[in-house]
């Protein structure tokens, strides 16, 4: 047998004043296996009983102390408190002297002489029935101490234990529920997946994993119940945050798959905007007037506008979109564009712009971010259709490690937040986990595309930051965008500048892999003065440039073509003509292009779909300012 307080052979305390009795004894115990320490006096027994022997043999005549008093004394001390004491006495031992004994906390009261066999016996079983005590001590313990709920339930369904963690779960106190069948108490979990797998633990003696939500609760649980010799052992715990961060894992999973999907059909579908467009352009210069096909043409050129805005959206919202961030002054953005939101919002309307001096500055695209607040002002305006109070605000913020903990790309530090609060008709809580998903909408048919939040959560995830709501129906919504602080000043907003009709005589050597936007780029720039070299690819584009005797000015090519892409004809003809400078087209960007430098300051960039004039006044720009 071994010591459950050491793991080694259990220790006993042999108390008696007779030297060779004591000794007797201690040489039988020690045959059995057990260790021994001895003390001849009542006062060497209680500083021997600091050492916690598993166990006390306690003669009861003692020169100093008796052993009654000895008994008491180690009863008393919470070290020795449950230490099992078998007392000894040379005397006939009556009634009054077991009485005596028991009062004072022994177990056994034997008489002198004692069968060895039968004193080993009876302590090995004391030391069992000691060993299983501080076993069921030690359980109790780390079950009152665990951070799971843990309850115990008869057989007829009755409370029979419950540890501080349950208490706290239930909202009531233990002797609330003790001797109470749980059903009756949470009628709610009647019917409930947790009630169909107690009951079969219960009936079938089997162990049961259920992970559902409990109603009782109002929280997800996850429980384990283990089929126990009058019941059923219930271990639970809360996994409402868990599953609250693989939700959004999973929608992050998802938004980035769909941002995927969208930025290749965006790609696609611009290239055809820029020829439908393009060549609306063109046969309007052309057309008179007051010839009746310029009604129509002016309708597909303000349709390809519409459509263009689109596929904006849905570059924006899938990450895709070409940026130009600067670092920019967040409340100067936001009063440059306080005036158009009065006009967006109308009349019945309140608008409310609260800013903190001296905010943060934040890297962002500019245009981009003013996007951001008239998508969450359109919102907000069609949540109040009977008027209410829109409100932008600004502040400086810092976000911990608590609150990033449960929100999936989220890194503690400093931000700047943007909150745009509205008093409309708030969010459903079923809606709320949709909101940023692209083409979900819940106004009528034609009132909504459904990608005004998705292009909010696109944009701003693609400037490093992360957008939160908090709503309630029938109170209001406020949007969160929360942008990292950078470190750097903001720079002054650049002024717009009206350019006249591009027109030139230099060289360019266009490459585009589409062929239908190709001819139109050569068209729209062999009109405007220029003269065009065509290349379908980067491995054409080589070839065309090492056949061309004169001078080559300037290289128009798209980003992404298959083969060769941009940057990297763009790098080989820097080689064989250094002097040539560079114009990048494209429908969208992905990061490792963005990586590999074609966003630099001083790389020209133009966004697919162009019209004629962007495309010429952009050639004009590459050449006369360097490229």
């Amino acid at each position: 047998m071994l010591s459950a307080e050491t793991g080694a052979a259990p220790m006993v305390l042999n108390v008696d004043d007779n030297d060779s009795a004591r000794t007797s004894l201690s040489i039988i115990l020690r045959h059995h296996g057990l260790n021994v320490i001895e003390a001849g006096t009542g006062r060497d027994a209680l500083r021997l009983a600091r050492d916690r022997p598993d166990l006390v043999v306690l003669d009861v005549i003692l020169p100093d102390l008796d052993g009654y008093e000895v008994c008491r004394r180690l009863k008393a001390d919470p070290a020795t408190a449950h230490t099992p004491v078998v007392m000894i006495s040379g005397k006939a031992v009556g009634p009054t002297d077991r009485a005596h004994a028991l009062e004072d906390g022994a177990v056994v009261h034997l008489t002198k002489p004692v069968d060895p066999a039968v004193l080993v016996a009876q302590l090995n079983a004391l030391l069992r029935l000691r060993r299983a005590e501080r076993m069921h001590r030690r359980a109790a313990a780390v079950l009152e101490a665990t951070t799971d709920g843990f309850v115990v339930l008869d057989r007829d369904w009755r409370y029979a234990y419950l540890n501080p963690r349950a208490e706290e779960a239930f909202g009531r106190r233990r002797d609330q529920l003790l001797g109470r069948n749980v059903w009756e108490v949470f009628p709610e979990g009647v019917g409930s997946a947790f009630e169909r797998e107690y009951r079969r633990a219960m009936d079938d003696r089997v162990a049961v994993e259920v992970e559902d939500f409990c109603r009782p609760l109002g929280r997800w649980v996850e429980a384990r119940a283990f089929p126990a010799e009058d019941g059923l052992a219930v271990l639970f715990r809360d996994v409402t945050a868990r599953r609250r961060l693989e939700d959004q894992y999973r929608q992050a999973q998802k938004m980035e798959a769909v941002g995927v999907l969208a930025g290749g059909v965006a790609h696609d579908f611009n290239n055809l905007l820029t020829v439908i467009s393009g060549y609306a352009d063109l046969a309007a210069e052309v057309l008179p007037l007051k010839h009746p096909a310029r009604e129509a043409v002016g309708e597909i050129r303000r349709a390809g506008d519409r459509a263009a805005g689109l596929t904006r959206q849905l570059l924006a919202f899938g990450r895709k979109a070409v940026v130009a961030p600067r670092v920019i002054d967040l409340n100067g953005l936001v009063l440059d564009v306080e005036r158009m939101l009065r006009r967006l919002i109308g009349e019945d309307i309140d608008l409310a712009v609260r800013l903190q001096p001296a905010v943060g500055a934040v890297r962002a695209d500019p245009g981009h971010l003013e996007q951001v607040i008239l998508n969450l002002a359109v919102n907000a305006r069609d949540a109040m259709p009977t008027g209410g109070k829109l409100t932008v605000e600004t502040r400086d913020v810092t976000l911990d490690d608590e609150y990033a903990r449960g929100k999936v790309g989220v890194t503690p530090g400093r931000y700047v937040l943007l909150s745009v609060s509205d008093t409309g008709a708030g969010i459903p809580p079923d809606v709320q986990p949709h909101i940023f998903e692209p083409f979900f909408t819940t106004k009528g048919p034609g009132k909504g595309t459904g990608l005004g939040l998705a292009t909010v959560h696109g944009i701003v995830t693609q400037a490093g930051g992360h957008v939160a709501v908090y709503s309630e129906p029938g109170t209001g919504t406020a949007f969160k965008v929360y942008l990292p602080r950078a470190v750097d000043p903001a720079a002054p907003r650049p002024m717009s500048v009206l350019l006249d009709p591009a027109r030139g005589t230099e060289t360019v050597l266009l490459v585009e892999d589409d062929e239908s936007v190709r001819r139109l780029a050569a068209t729209v720039l062999g009109q405007a003065g220029f003269t065009v070299l065509e290349a379908g690819d980067g491995a054409e584009a080589v070839r065309v440039a090492e056949g061309h005797d004169g001078p080559v000015h300037l290289l128009v090519t798209d980003v992404v073509m298959p083969g060769m892409g941009g940057r990297e004809l763009a790098g080989q003809l820097a080689g064989s003509r250094p002097g040539v400078k560079v114009l990048y087209l494209s429908g969208y960007t992905d990061d490792a292009v963005v990586r590999h430098g074609v966003l630099e300051d001083h790389v020209r960039f133009l966004q697919k779909p162009f019209t004629p004039a962007t495309l010429t006044r952009a050639v004009r720009e590459a050449l006369d300012g360097g490229g």
